[in-house]
């Protein structure tokens, strides 16, 4: 597979996707994105009751359980796709890259 191949198919991911969003918004709102703010192995911590709690004060203990079962199963799902910082930081610098020829 060539490196046009590659860069064409990394492009279909949700992940550029995403990158390609907030570029666009970060754009609008004159702020500049920071992908490395967390990496792929962070975005696999499961925050602590309590830290949940200090975020949402006033939730009931029974919101905070629904809360902490989306954050498990977003990060079973999100650990299925095997991300690596590499990876990650070359789908954003493609999504940077496609954002500023649209803006050229």
């Amino acid at each position: 597979m060539s490196d046009a191949e590659v860069d064409e198919s990394l492009k279909s991911t949700a992940l550029y996707g995403v990158f390609s969003y907030q570029l666009s918004r970060d754009k609008d709102e004159d702020v500049e994105m920071k992908p490395d703010e967390v990496k792929p192995d962070e975005a696999l911590e499961l925050s602590q009751p309590e830290e949940l709690a200090l975020r949402w004060p006033g939730m009931s203990p029974e919101q905070l359980a629904m809360i902490m079962n989306d954050y498990v199963q977003e990060m079973d799902a999100l650990g299925e796709y095997d991300l690596n910082e590499e990876l990650v930081l070359r789908v954003n610098e493609l999504a940077s890259q496609d954002a500023a020829l649209e803006q050229s």
